[in-house]
């Protein structure tokens, strides 16, 4: 049985509990049970449908007990027992859901059930109670509006709504109506979620929300024209939103049924990366903004079942998904090309259904276990067609591609296992492992020509793909150590990979030299080790740290290859490696002053190994053999504080700064240059009581990246920005429900 009261109070206080004044119930009692009882046991979700709102319900007992309240018996009450610790197993409330009952507040309880536990009137609920937050701003923007929209999801000048709203309404003892949401405009920020409960039957929720998503219509940049970057000032948003609807029937000592379904959408347009073409002085290069539009429906269907009994935790769910993808986009390069273009147009569909299920038992005090296993099936086809048109519309020489249809089904099966022990005073382990199996078909038609248009070259692509992937998870915390706790974990995983690839027809037909045929096995072994410790010798030290090594090692076996010049089939082996080592300090010399410091280095290091390849004419391209790909390194600080000098103020703050630096291998191309640079990052913010009713409070924010290098033989990869926001607010108790 699960109450929501706790004390330590012995059996002799319990025992002479005076019973000379006259207990009332509502000056008495329920204020007992509003501060300490009704959060767990009050009219909403009643745990072990123990409710101490309604006299009825209290004296009808819960699903453990029936005597949990005994009128006329305070000693035989289980209440009273559990309230004031005498029960061994069971100690209400539990320590993170209350402050424990004082023996007069037991004392009280026990004379109030020994007088025949008599119940006050219960005042009929408040017919509707309600609230909203009204929100007002304006935000002036000096620079490119469209990057602020972008970065703060919200659009500069005015705006305002209500941030938050809620009503509710008691219809009954037994069922509550709730709405709850917000609406802000011009961002179209809206939600709307409404909630019928009745106790030991069921429920009804749903909802509809909807929110916008900006984009800068900013395109690449590049120092050497004029000008560097082009900006089209077009309106990019993305609308997006959901509506759902939930039955649930949650019937005493049934399984809980919840049947919904859900329908989400995108909708709009977003900027994308398939930059155009500028020439300037006999140079091209793709930095011309574009854009694509999106139209994405998915319909969602549910089921979950969620079942206790007799100590096994039983739950099954079963989702199937339906979706559409329309999208299109224009890609048209900048002067002095302006009126060519390639249109794309794709479509896509899926149909997902997948069922998990879990258990789980708490063998013993100490010992817990779990299993679970997950079937999906995926079958999913898209259609795609790019065209080369002028600005009327009429086909240009290019490359044509269409596809009629390329399908994927795609089969997944799961099962885990895991545990979690403390089979020691202050070591705990937990351990997990899981297996999983998925196979991939895809099959295609596609069709290439070229001219305005040329002949139509057809064709078949296919892609197989059987996975076998194993994983397991160990940990181990340790902390009888004087006022220090050590840690320890590991993840592993072993992946199996066949895979064949085949492209028949299409543009092999045009150029054979171009056929691609593949058959490869990989296997990959992955682990991810890290220990460490915290150590805090006084209460005004802490310090700690831990050791990362993290490895990835992949082999391939290509049995078969086409061409056969190093392509496909390329690379056989990759191996990723990374070494990691942190700590932090954490310092308080006076309560009203923290300080926290951070620091962590990495290094990770990427090499490969290659077969030999050919260029088409015969000649060598790259002998083969083992290659360092690259490395990167990092070393990164922080600084935290926590300043309260007096009851009326705060200040917090936070400093970060790091270096990192990206090489490539030394056989590397020449125009791959190094690339570091520096990261800062300062957050600040205060907040004054100026009264009882009044409060001003401010925050600051400042980063800045310093990416940028000389990339004249190179890249242009650098990057340099720098980003400051203040905000300033008063807030002000105008009268008790305003503000």
């Amino acid at each position: 049985m699960q109450l929501g009261i706790l004390c330590g109070a012995s059996a002799a206080e319990t025992n002479s509990i005076p019973a000379g004044k006259k207990i009332s119930f509502n000056r008495d009692v329920r204020p007992i049970f509003e501060q300490s009882c009704f959060r767990c046991h009050g009219p909403e979700k009643p745990h072990s449908d123990f409710r101490l709102d309604l006299r009825s319900e209290a004296l009808q007992g819960g699903d453990d007990n029936t005597n949990d309240i005994v009128p006329g018996r305070g000693g035989q009450s289980m209440l009273i027992r559990y309230v004031a610790g005498l029960d061994p197993d069971i100690q209400m409330p539990p320590s993170d859901a209350g402050k424990p009952l004082t023996p007069a507040q037991i004392a009280t309880l026990r004379a109030w059930i020994d007088e025949g536990a008599p119940w006050g009137s219960n005042a009929p609920p408040p017919a509707l109670v309600f609230s909203v937050t009204p929100a007002l701003r304006w935000i002036g923007v000096h620079g490119n509006e469209k990057k602020f929209r972008e970065l703060e999801g919200m659009p500069e000048g005015f705006g305002g709504g209500a941030e938050y709203f809620s009503a509710a309404e008691q219809i009954s003892p037994d069922e509550k109506l709730s709405i709850a949401g917000h609406a802000l405009v011009p961002e179209n920020d809206f939600k709307l979620s409404l909630a019928l409960d009745r106790n030991k039957v069921g429920f009804i929720h749903g909802g509809f929300e909807e929110w916008r998503k900006y984009y800068d219509d900013t395109g690449g940049y590049y120092p050497g024209f004029t000008p560097s970057a082009f900006l089209l000032n077009r309106d990019l948003h993305l609308d997006i939103g959901r509506a759902w609807v939930n039955f649930g029937l949650a019937l005493p000592h049934w399984p809980q049924i919840v049947l919904g379904y859900e329908y989400q959408f995108r909708r709009g347009n977003e900027a994308s990366l398939a930059w155009g073409a500028v020439s300037r002085n006999g140079g091209v290069k793709s930095i011309y903004p574009n854009a694509e539009g999106l139209n994405e429906h998915t319909h969602v269907l549910k089921l979950d079942i969620t079942y206790d009994w007799r100590g096994w935790e039983l739950e099954d769910r079963a989702r199937g998904e339906f979706y559409r993808l329309g999208e299109s986009r224009d890609d048209t390069p900048a002067f002095p090309m302006i009126g060519l273009e390639q249109r794309m147009n794709q479509k896509a569909t899926y149909t997902l259904g997948a069922n998990t299920f879990h258990v789980a038992r708490q063998l013993t005090d100490w010992w817990r276990v779990s299993a679970g296993g997950l079937y999906s099936r995926f079958d999913g086809a898209t259609y795609f067609n790019l065209i080369g048109a002028d600005n009327t519309g009429a086909p240009i020489p290019g490359a044509y591609w269409r596809t009629d249809g390329v399908t994927l089904k795609r089969d997944s099966r799961v099962a885990s296992l895991a545990t979690l022990m403390t089979p020691l005073k202050g070591l705990s382990l937990s351990a997990a492992g899981q297996a999983e199996w998925t196979r991939e078909r895809g099959l295609g038609d596609v069709a290439l020509d070229f001219g305005d248009p040329g002949p139509v070259i057809p064709g078949t692509v296919s892609a197989n793909q059987d996975q076998a992937e194993f994983s397991e998870n160990l940990d181990a915390q340790f902390n009888r150590l004087p006022r220090t706790v050590v840690f320890a974990g590991a993840r592993l995983q072993q992946e199996s990979v066949g895979q064949t690839d085949a492209a028949n027809g299409g543009i092999a037909a045009y150029d054979g030299v171009n056929a691609i045929g593949q058959r490869t096995d990989a296997l990959n072994h992955f682990y991810d080790a890290r220990a460490g410790f915290t150590s805090s010798p006084w209460s005004w030290l802490e310090f700690g740290g831990h050791c990362r090594r993290r490895d990835s090692r992949t082999g391939y076996n290509n049995l078969m290859a086409e061409p056969g010049n190093g392509y496909p089939a390329f690379i056989t082996h990759r191996d990723i490696a990374l070494d990691e080592i942190a700590g932090h300090l954490v310092l308080q010399p006076v309560f009203w002053l923290q300080a926290r410091l951070t620091y962590r280095w990495s290094e990770s290091r990427y090499s490969s190994a290659t077969a030999a390849a050919t260029n088409f004419n015969g000649s060598t391209a790259s002998p083969g053999g083992p290659v360092l790909d690259g490395r990167t390194q990092s070393d990164d600080f922080g600084l935290n504080l926590m300043f309260t000098p007096v009851p009326r103020f705060y200040f917090s703050g936070a400093f970060t700064c790091g270096y990192s630096r990206a090489t490539t291998g030394s056989a590397a191309s020449p125009e791959v240059v190094p690339y570091f640079g520096n990261t800062y990052t300062i957050t600040a913010s205060a907040g004054f009581a100026l009264n009882a009713k009044t409060d001003l409070n401010a925050s600051y924010a400042f980063s800045q990246a310093t990416y940028g290098q000389n990339n004249t033989t190179g890249l242009p990869l650098g990057l340099d920005f720098t980003r400051h926001e203040l905000r300033v607010g008063l807030a002000r108790q105008l009268t008790k429900r305003l503000s």
